[in-house]
């Protein structure tokens, strides 16, 4: 007992040395049920589909696994203060693992202290598992699901190993118990796969030892059957989400980033010291207003002589353990040392041959190549257990080898000082980081208990919305993916949530699109097709992207400027806006359009800004879309478009297929320049003193005939001689006439002033495109079916335009990074060569291309193409700021194939001008990236001329009016994924406002006729059985579920949750099947036991 006092001693020494009085541990990743304990075990009990996440999503990893840590946060919450709870259960978790490292230990090598009567070794090796490099990198910026999986492994190991080798009914319950008491690792279901490498060796090995295979079968079936309730819904859910997971913008940016991180620490020195990203990691402080290194108190110790020597001394010790286990094939042991020796495979990826078999790992088998993207996270806990029983080996065989017995405690002494002296900065207040540990503004609970008085089902969305990027920074210190909805009941709309769902991203798209340009409209349609109730704004969020302050009161001026918001409260810096009108989960919908097909991703819906609601329904849709969508702010193989480009123009061709049969009558609409461009290209035509002017639509080419667009020209007669040139005097482009033809672009909306001459005499005269007759063409269709589709848009240079910026000016610029971190790798080269830049970097730097044209109008679009080739390391990263607000417009990657890679630059706000262009290769890590650019053209483009194009199918009449309307409907919500309510008087079509997801169930059921209530509620809650399905699911608005309705009561459910339920359901039988066996006291199964009495005894 005098050592489990000491360990409890040492944890109290570290709680008093990290604990700052009053503040709460939040920031980076956190789990902070504490903010409303009843609606996170709610959630837990619930939590397949996550209606709370955005517009909603399917469990990507398992929420339902937090349900016993909910419940040990309840009941420290009835002994200590809120600010106190996380902190106390993090510190509780280290201290737990510690003693069952030692407890574990003493078990395991009972012969060695049987034979040295002296347990010290153990205690050495409990210290070290719980003060080693690695797992101080884990807790520094704590994550629960870590945290568990620190405190779970010894004590699984220690039940596991008993149930094996007595595999009695009570070993049985008490594994059973213990893995259902440390459920919350699988809250990250990677974690939980690396707890199955510790379960299957240890149960292997004793199979092998024993030949006892249902043993060893018996033993992993009640760890999974403890797990069930949320392993189950997880099985389901990695399938369906591993693509969605892997596509969304955040993960496709950051994952293999993230990777050459961790990579850098993948060489044999910094796995077999246990040094990992954390080390090297830096963060932005926002006191100083700078980037700090993260751990820089470990950092420096680490760099220390002293360190080094000391580490190097625990491990050869180390290492003498493994060596004499293999040996002497001590097979208490060997599944420790297999153990280590997978986890070392996956952490030392930047070592020849294991860098082979990771890359093996994450070209075929990319789902596992994205959830292990940290292994050092994922595998160091693991590595550090069995390091650690290692360690105690090592010491015991030196003992034996030296043969004095009295020497154990004063070689005891030596490493208890070496491992003190090794974390001496946990005991100097960064055991946990200081950066962590914060004051919350009173103003968050004000906001929560505000929240908690309103409906539950209004959707926040959550303001400012300056970056897709999911990191916040707070004035107050506050730094990470967020805590909002921990203590908000109503589902958030955060950026925290894109990365686990395309629709929640598009979402942002939408959003931030409308407040960026600051255009009423766009933000009405957003409020409206995603049902947002409210609008949370923190002015207290920074900018951490471009340091630059964002402009609250701009914002503010939007915001309240909206006929639809109502502003409802103040909390400090958080300001309350509510939708003034009818908002329901649940609602019908009469007059709704269908659509052929839509796009996944766009910056604005332009279906929903012009016809308002409507339904996806390839089979008997009356409209379809050209090309809805141009949008290019995600990867290259996400456009919905190829192009092939020549010297005067650039042809667009759809990547989905267009195979609907249109009938004998349907109509194309192409919309005037006029409506939707500020930019309107045109051809000038000279004929002695006269000009006319011609606008310059795109060609459209359908199964390869030509749809003309005929259009009256603006003809203007002057008293010149021959014309020679031209002069558009608003944009300050003279140009002379070649072959009697000139192109150019006339201002949209704006009295465009134009000068003419004949080399001796000009005139001058103006177009005024304010009082331009608008018009819509409606070009029959002869074909029947389309089976191929080409848009074809001539190339104008000029002002706005350019061939190649690397035949004209372009900075380069070199970034070698800061702090050194890897001072033998770093490098940085450019080469510029005639037609073509090459670019290096390596160990922490960038190499970077930029440029900027001021006179380019943010009221125009613009494509933009670039000619790329990447060799090796990170893709070239490419942004596009605005040079005014001081915000990147454009942000995103190019392709890793050698080619074109095309951006269409939409509208970005209603005045001022000009860009920034900026190319950066970056090496993140030790890794070297290389790539080149050949070419980058740009020109004007009629982006949204384009995606207003449209076909009406066999039409009544070509013209739609808008319609947004919508009925809220009177119903239950029993949870989540249950709902309840009797048919609508009013409209055809039943809309869930939940992400479109094929687990989304209705059935039609009669509810009204039933006598019985017992009855009534299997039917309510069975509706598969009892009631009938609507089969006609479709998608509403892009995103929402909708279904065709008639006049029975209906029933929706999120089919997926009830694996959950058969989850729960063979948890609880387990438990109660294994308690039954204790209390008849039976043996399990009379298994052979003869074999190995010996080995089971010990």
């Amino acid at each position: 007992m005098i050592y489990i006092a000491a360990l409890i001693l040492l944890e109290i020494i570290l709680f008093i040395t990290n604990y700052s009085p009053g503040r709460y541990l939040i920031g980076w990743d956190n789990i902070m049920p504490e903010f409303n304990l009843g609606l996170n075990l709610e959630r837990s009990l619930f939590g397949v589909w996550q209606d709370y996440r955005g517009l909603g999503v399917l469990d990507g990893m398992a929420q339902a696994a937090n349900l016993f840590h909910t419940i040990y946060i309840f009941l420290l919450s009835l002994i200590l203060p809120q600010d106190l709870l996380r902190f106390t259960f993090i510190m509780l978790t280290h201290l737990v693992g510690g003693i069952g490292f030692f407890i574990f230990s003493s078990y395991i090598f009972k012969n060695e202290i049987e034979k040295t009567k002296n347990k010290i070794f153990c205690f050495v090796g409990a210290l070290f598992y719980m003060l080693n490099l690695g797992v101080i990198q884990m807790y520094f910026a704590p994550l629960e699901v870590f945290a568990f999986h620190f405190a779970a492994l010894p004590w699984l190991a220690l039940f596991i190993t008993k149930a094996l080798r007595k595999p009695a009914p009570k070993n049985y319950l008490i594994l059973f118990l213990a893995s259902l008491l440390a459920s919350p690792q699988g809250f990250v279901p990677t974690v939980f796969l690396v707890f199955l490498i510790l379960l299957g060796t240890i149960s292997l090995f004793h199979i092998i030892k024993t030949g006892q295979i249902k043993v060893g079968l018996m033993v992993i079936l009640t760890v999974l059957l403890a797990n069930a309730f949320w392993l189950l819904p997880y099985t389901y859910s990695a399938v369906k989400t591993q693509s969605e997971i892997r596509n969304t913008r955040i993960n496709q940016f950051s994952s293999e980033e993230i990777f050459y991180r961790n990579k850098a620490h993948g060489d044999i020195k910094s796995v077999l010291t246990l040094k990992g990203f954390m080390l090297n990691s830096i963060e932005y402080d926002q006191a100083f207003g700078a980037d700090v290194l993260f751990m820089l108190r470990w950092y420096q110790n680490y760099k220390s002589l002293p360190y080094q020597i000391g580490f190097l001394l625990i491990l050869v010790v180390t290492l003498i353990g493994i060596i004499i286990t293999f040996v002497r094939k001590n097979w208490n042991l060997l599944p420790y040392a297999v153990s280590m020796l997978i986890t070392f495979v996956f952490l030392a990826n930047n070592t020849i041959f294991f860098a082979q078999v990771n890359d093996l790992f994450r070209t075929f088998i990319p789902v596992l190549g994205e959830a292990f993207r940290f292994p050092f996270t994922k595998f160091i806990i693991l590595f550090a257990f069995c390091f650690s029983l290692f360690l105690i080996f090592g010491l015991y065989s030196i003992l034996a080898w030296i043969n004095k017995r009295r020497v154990s405690f004063v070689l005891g002494i030596i490493f208890i000082f070496i491992i003190f002296y090794l974390s001496l900065p946990a005991f100097r207040g960064h055991f946990i980081s200081p950066l962590l540990r914060l004051e919350v503004p009173s103003n968050y609970k004000e906001a929560f208990s505000y929240f908690k008085d309103q409906n539950d089902n209004g959707r926040v969305a959550v303001f400012p919305m300056y970056s897709f990027w999911n990191w916040q920074y707070r004035d107050w210190g506050n730094r990470g993916s967020g805590f909002f909805w921990y203590g908000i009941p109503q589902p958030l709309m955060e950026r925290a949530f894109d990365p686990w769902s395309t629709y929640n991203e598009q979402f942002y798209n939408e959003m931030a699109n409308a407040v960026d340009t600051r255009d009423q409209n766009l933000f009405k349609d957003a409020l409206l097709k995603y049902n947002v109730k409210y609008i949370l704004l923190d002015t207290s969020v920074l900018n951490s992207l471009t340091r630059y302050a964002i402009n609250y009161n701009s914002l503010r001026e939007f915001i309240e400027k909206s006929e639809l918001l109502v502003k409802k409260n103040i909390f400090g810096k958080l300001i309350i806006y509510e939708f003034n009108g009818n908002t329901s989960p649940i609602f019908s919908i009469d007059k709704a359009e269908k659509i052929y097909a839509s796009s996944k991703f766009q910056k604005e819906d332009v279906i929903y800004n012009n016809l308002g609601n409507y339904i996806v329904d390839e089979n008997s849709a009356k409209i379809s879309y050209l090309m809805p969508s141009l949008f290019s702010g995600k990867l290259q193989e996400n456009l919905e478009f190829d192009i092939k480009e020549d010297k005067d123009a650039i042809t667009f061709i759809s990547k989905k297929p267009y195979s609907k049969t249109l009938g004998k009558n349907s109509v194309l609409e192409i919309p005037s320049l006029y409506s939707n461009e500020f930019f309107i290209p045109v051809e000038v035509k000279a004929s002695g003193a006269k000009i006319s002017i011609n606008l310059i639509y795109p060609t459209i080419y359908i199964n390869g005939g030509e749809i003309e667009i005929v259009e009256n020209p603006t003809v203007i007669e002057t008293s010149l001689g021959s014309i020679s040139h031209i002069t558009f005097e608003d944009i300050n482009y003279s140009v002379p006439f070649r072959n009697g033809i000139v192109k150019s672009y006339l201002l949209n909306n704006y009295p465009n002033t134009i000068r003419v001459g004949d080399g001796t005499r000009g005139e001058s005269f103006m177009i005024d495109t304010r009082n331009i007759n608008i018009y819509t063409f409606l070009m029959p269709i002869k074909e029947e079916r389309i089976d191929n589709l080409r848009i074809v848009v001539k190339k104008i240079k000029g002002p706005f335009g350019f061939d190649n910026i690397i035949s004209e000016n372009y900075d380069l610029r070199r970034n070698v990074g800061g702090f050194e971190l890897y001072p033998d790798k770093v490098f940085s080269k450019m080469v510029r060569g005639k037609d073509k830049v090459t670019f290096e970097a390596a160990g922490n730097s960038s190499a970077e291309m930029a440029f900027s044209r001021d006179n380019l109008f943010h009221q125009a679009s613009y494509i933009l193409i670039v000619d790329s080739k990447h060799e090796s390391g990170l893709p070239v990263s490419f942004y596009m700021d605005n040079t005014f607000e001081k915000r990147p417009e454009l942000e995103t990657k190019l392709s890793t194939k050698k080619g074109k890679n095309v951006f269409i630059v939409p509208k970005t706000e209603e005045v001022f001008s000009g860009y920034g262009f900026h190319f950066v290769v970056k090496s993140v890590g030790v890794e070297k990236a290389k790539a080149e650019i050949s070419k980058v053209a740009l020109y004007p483009f009629p982006e949204k001329t384009i995606r207003n194009m449209k076909i009406f199918i066999n039409p009544d009449t070509p013209t739609i009016a808008k319609n947004t309307e919508t009925v809220p409907l009177d119903y239950k919500k029993l949870n989540p994924s249950l709902y309840r309510f009797n048919p609508p008087d009013k409209g055809s079509y039943l809309v869930l406002s939940q992400a479109y997801d094929e687990g989304w169930k209705a059935y039609e059921v009669e509810l009204k006729t039933q006598n019985s209530k017992v009855k009534s509620l299997l039917t309510a809650t069975f509706p598969f059985f009892f009631g009938k399905e609507i089969k006609d699911h479709v998608k509403v608005n892009n995103w929402q579920n909708g279904w065709k309705i008639g006049q029975s009561s209906i029933i929706i459910l999120y089919l997926p949750q009830y694996l959950e339920y058969l989850g729960i359901s063979l948890s609880i039988l387990t438990f109660i099947f294994l308690l039954f066996r204790l209390t008849q006291n039976i043996n399990f199964g009379k298994l052979n036991l003869s074999k190995t009495s010996a080995f089971m005894n010990q």
